[in-house]
């Protein structure tokens, strides 16, 4: 079997349109372009489909017919059809189509017990998303997987690299998955043949088989993650930018079947463990919206059928509280924190992981006071349980000499980061990310003590190595980036650098959180801060830009308050701004903006949009409005 390349897009589009006989409109080009896409570039399917839309006009409609009838579609040839093949000894001939073709290939295995594990298995991953599928993620599951399959890649009941290697050499040779360049052991599944391993099997247990095929994809991936959390120093961060985004591609593959788990006899526990994975990786990734999607769903379950007390419950929640906490809603992660009063709870019964989650939760919401009494209290248990020196222990005395800092003694606060550092270089290198953090904290206490040559020396390393082992667009990086930038501009002969860090540092925070979020006003603020510096002590010009950076650090901060009445408003923001462009959008919150009536008169269909509290507290739905019509109908009310 001979494995036909993609051709290049401009061909496809040709070829497609060649057979298709569609008149060449703009229109049509951009269809034809995405049906090339769906298709995989592959010349047989392309020239199937040119054919199925010459017999079933417009091209429009392909797509849409495509969607929910594929199998149908793939399977269906022109009465004179040019591909054809011999399948037999007595020399019968079978009409080719893209999917008959992959039928032909995968009956080239001869075992029959063979063939039906490698037909179930392949059929999984196909719902791993179009992406790299690695030996590790299959081996990951060798140990607790139960499916029949994982026998293909045991010898002895222990997995085997070779026997795996010797399944994927036969699926390469008949053209069912794809390899990749550099990597023997990863292949691909063309996105045709990821669509003809959904369809195949009796109509009668189709949707049965899809569904139970769905749920072992996303079990696959769990136990995969599961296993690089536990298994490296700093979860999914130790593993490779390309890596991370393949994951992402999977976890967002099996998310789209994620309800569908529903309609299935799975555990509930399963169906929680998998979605609180997922949203423990998108919640490292600084994908906090979709990890506040799952893990939101989580907590409600778990509150359910668990008691106040339980571990799985608080961890759940001390989760959910840092994910609101990255996403700048404060107040529902500090209802997350005082709800189940989780540190009294995980002290009572002894739980490390328990309490270091709910530490975790006090830390990121800055309650440093607490958190130092917690931090110094956790120093024996972590040396008891881990050992002197132990990654644990370095990270409890990091965080307690930061807890120390914000309570004004900075003296021990340097002392004791400084020897966190030179134990972290010394046991971990200067690229782990323990001692990168390390450098960012003992960088921004000299800057604190100004000390700036030793400042910029040190959150450099920070930043440059976080930005190499997470990428510039990190939060964490973004920290260290910030904390470079002021360093650089408080120095007149690196003023320009800090100044162009500062702009990317608020670009990247607002394509990715907002306008809004806490993270990007603070960027606002840094920004405002160094460009007054210019203006005051070097006589830069910067025009209204300080004007507009003012504006919406106060209006964040107002928004921040939940103070929406107009005198307020006016005060806050000028007249004159609010006569201006930027006034003319406002976010707020519903349950805190003026009277009810005239939100329900103003905004289209508020009561459907309108999503009501999960507790007893004021919801914190937010839209947008336009601010002067909002001021001006106020006025009117009042």
């Amino acid at each position: 079997m001979i494995s036909v390349p993609g051709l290049p897009e401009d061909d496809a589009v040709t070829l497609l349109m060649n057979h298709c006989e569609e008149e060449r409109k703009p229109n049509n080009l951009q269809v034809a372009q995405e049906i090339v896409e769906i298709l995989g570039y592959h010349p047989l399917a392309i020239h199937q489909a040119g054919g199925y839309i010459f017999k079933n006009p417009p091209i429009q409609s392909f797509l849409d017919s495509y969607e929910t009838e594929k199998r149908e579609l793939m399977e269906w040839t022109p009465t004179f059809w040019d591909y054809k093949k011999i399948v037999n000894e007595e020399e019968q001939e079978c009409v080719l189509s893209v999917f008959t073709t992959w039928e032909l290939s995968i009956k080239k295995i001869a075992n029959e017990d063979t063939r039906r594990k490698i037909e179930r298995f392949l059929a999984v991953c196909a719902y791993l998303g179009k992406t790299t599928i690695s030996e590790s993620l299959i081996k990951a599951s060798s140990a607790s997987e139960t499916n029949q399959w994982m026998d293909l890649f045991l010898r002895d009941g222990q997995w085997s690299s070779r026997s795996y290697s010797n399944v994927l050499i036969e699926l390469r040779a008949l053209a069912l998955v794809q390899p990749i360049a550099g990597e023997p052991k990863s292949f691909l599944l063309h996105p045709l043949v990821s669509d003809w391993l959904k369809c195949r099997g009796e109509e009668s247990t189709l949707v049965e088989k899809q569904q139970l095929d769905r749920a072992s994809a996303a079990a696959l991936l769990k136990t995969y993650l599961r296993f690089i959390f536990n298994d490296s120093a700093h979860g999914y961060l130790d593993t490779s930018a390309a890596i991370r985004e393949s994951i992402l591609l999977q976890v967002t593959s099996c998310e789209g079947n994620i309800e569908k788990f529903l309609h299935l006899s799975i555990n509930s526990d399963d169906w929680e463990n998998i979605s609180e994975t997922f949203a423990e990786f998108h919640e490292s990734v600084g994908d906090y919206s979709n990890a506040l999607a799952l893990q939101s769903e989580v907590v409600r379950r778990r509150k359910i059928k668990l008691s106040p007390d339980n571990p799985d419950l608080i961890s759940s929640q001390c989760l959910l509280g840092q994910i609101y906490n990255s996403l700048g809603q404060f107040e529902e992660a500090e209802y997350q924190l005082s709800k189940v009063q989780l540190q009294k709870r995980a002290s009572s019964k002894q739980d490390i992981s328990v309490l270091k989650a709910a530490d975790n939760l006090i830390w990121a919401l800055g309650k440093y006071a607490e958190a130092k009494v917690n931090l110094e209290q956790q120093t024996r248990a972590l040396r008891s349980l881990y050992g002197e020196d132990s990654r644990p222990l370095l990270r409890n005395f990091r965080m307690l000499g930061w807890a120390l800092a914000n309570d004004d003694n900075l003296g021990d606060a340097e002392s004791l980061i400084a020897n966190t550092t030179a134990k972290c270089e010394e046991f971990f290198g200067e690229n782990d990310l323990d001692t990168l953090t390390c450098y960012n904290a003992q960088g921004v206490l000299y800057r604190m003590e100004g000390v700036v040559s030793k400042a910029e020396e040190l959150i450099r390393k920070a930043a440059e190595g976080r930005t190499n082992r997470l990428g510039r667009a990190h939060p964490s990086t973004l920290n260290a980036l910030t904390n470079l930038s002021m360093v650089l501009a408080s120095q007149a002969n690196k003023f320009d650098e800090g100044e162009t860090l500062a702009r990317e540092v608020l670009s990247l925070r607002q394509k990715k959180l907002g306008e809004y979020h806490t993270s990007t006003l603070v960027s606002v603020v840094n920004l405002m801060r160094i460009l007054l510096e210019g203006r005051d002590t070097y006589g830069r010009a910067y025009g209204s830009e300080i004007k507009e950076l003012q504006f919406q650090a106060k209006l964040g901060e107002a928004l921040d308050k939940g103070v929406w009445g107009a005198d307020i408003l006016d005060s806050q923001l000028g007249t004159t701004r609010l006569d201006g462009d930027l006034g003319v959008l406002l976010v707020f919150r519903t349950s805190r903006f003026g009277p009810k009536e005239w939100i329900r008169s103003h905004i289209p269909d508020w009561s459907k949009r309108h999503k009501q509290p999960t507790h007893s507290r004021l919801p914190t739905t937010y839209e947008r409005v336009d601010l002067r019509t909002y001021l001006s109908a106020l006025q009117q009310t009042q």
